[in-house]
């Protein structure tokens, strides 16, 4: 049997999504296969998971100022103007932060002598990486798990430095080649796979657990939303989604379940969500209960999942996961989301930013427990066969083979 090829992960700071998709990739690989190496930016809360899923991890201690920052994604209808500004920090960026960075990386890579690099967020947010296995002449695959706003000349030419790409979506994949190009034939989109152990279906001891611990009657109806506090994430159309049930629905009782973003404006965010749930009359029936690491025991205490983001979801994690623990779920209706719920079957889907609508999803759910149960119980079956972690290790081991065939 041949050696195990080591692989070097490369994960940009604060990826909240994208760190837990790599806590699951590495535990899904193949260890007689496959030796994996974490390269941090900086040293961050996931560290330990990586080292808990097999990983060994290097932290290159990054200072704030040497840390890229991507614009704020989901500009797609800029006008030309911001388009050009766009491209001039783009520039700047990669000439004053991303070559510097570039070659701290590229000296890892040479210590390390890995049989491949692998980039584990997307071609904007990983221009250093991508240039430092470019210095270091060594293959390259690059996962896309985002959306971002690209800056076509300087991303169409990182694209030629990598090998493959695994775009964590179809929606990731249609808009990576829309806005890039270069992707047709070196691009699979592979759905990340999940640990489904801790998501179990009817966790009574959870479900009493978690509503003791906040106060929740055992037999009151609770709403969750979870997600990072940043405004595409749309709580403030969940909150007066809620308004419009809250007084059909005394006993109702709502948990908005994450931190706010990293930032000024999503702590402005936040404070502004605090604010809403004053002015609609809410208090007594939403709690926010920051950020949890447990939660799959906040899905078992919940009747019902609610997905309310504004933009495009990438993918839709906690979808997959409230869909895995057998809870009904109403989500809208756009990027990823749609390709993990089929509505009407398995979940419910509503337009962007439609309160009134998500309201009468959320109404119905909580009205008809029979057609509840039907949509959770085939949205656990559905879910649990499309993500299973076996599945993802044969695609992902299968591209390895075939990126670093290519090269020899």
């Amino acid at each position: 049997m041949s050696p195990a090829r080591r692989i070097l992960f490369v994960q940009q700071p604060n990826g909240g999504g994208s760190a837990t998709g790599l806590v699951d990739l590495l535990r899904a690989l193949d260890r007689s296969r496959i030796q994996p190496v974490v390269l941090c930016y900086q040293p961050n809360r996931f560290c330990e998971r990586y080292r808990e899923a097999g990983a060994r991890v290097r932290v290159l201690e990054a200072t704030e100022s040497d840390v890229v920052r991507p614009l704020p994604a989901r500009v797609g209808g800029a006008v030309e103007p911001l388009r050009s500004v766009h491209g001039l920090r783009a520039v700047n960026r990669l000439v004053r932060r991303d070559l510097p960075m570039a070659r701290r990386i590229a000296g890892v890579i040479r210590e390390e002598d890995p049989a491949l690099v692998h980039h584990n967020d997307n071609p904007r947010g990983d221009r250093a990486s991508i240039l430092a296995g470019r210095m270091a002449g060594v293959p390259q695959v690059c996962h896309v798990r985002f959306l971002p706003e690209y800056f076509r000349p300087v991303d169409r030419l990182l694209g030629t430095c990598v090998d493959r790409f695994v775009f964590m979506s179809e929606a990731i994949a249609r808009q990576y080649e829309s806005a890039v190009g270069g992707s047709r034939g070196k691009g699979s989109v592979v759905y990340d796979p999940f640990d489904f152990e801790g998501f179990a279906e009817n966790d009574a001891r959870a479900r009493r657990e978690v509503r003791d611990e906040l106060g929740i009657p055992v037999d009151a109806p609770v709403v969750s939303n979870v997600g990072r506090l940043v405004a595409w994430k749309g709580q403030d159309v969940f909150l007066r989604a809620v308004a419009r049930l809250a007084a059909g629905h005394p006993d109702l009782r709502v948990l908005i379940v994450g931190g706010a973003g990293q930032g000024s404006e999503h702590r402005a965010y936040a404070d502004a969500l605090a604010r809403t749930t004053i002015e609609l009359g809410l208090e007594a029936v939403v709690t926010f209960t920051g950020f949890r690491t447990d939660v799959p025991r906040i899905l078992g205490a919940s009747d019902l999942i609610v997905h309310s983001s504004t933009q495009p979801e990438p993918f839709g994690r906690i979808v997959v996961e409230a869909m895995a623990a057998a809870r009904p779920v109403v989500a809208t209706d756009a990027g990823g989301v749609r390709e993990i719920i089929e509505s009407g079957r398995t979940g419910l889907l509503v337009p962007l930013g439609d309160a009134a609508a998500m309201a009468e999803a959320m109404e119905r759910l909580l009205d008809d427990t029979q057609m509840a149960r039907t949509l959770a119980e085939e949205g656990a079956r559905s879910v649990r066969e499309r993500f299973a972690a076996d599945r993802f290790s044969e695609q992902l081991h299968a591209i390895y083979d075939t990126t670093l065939a290519a090269v020899r």
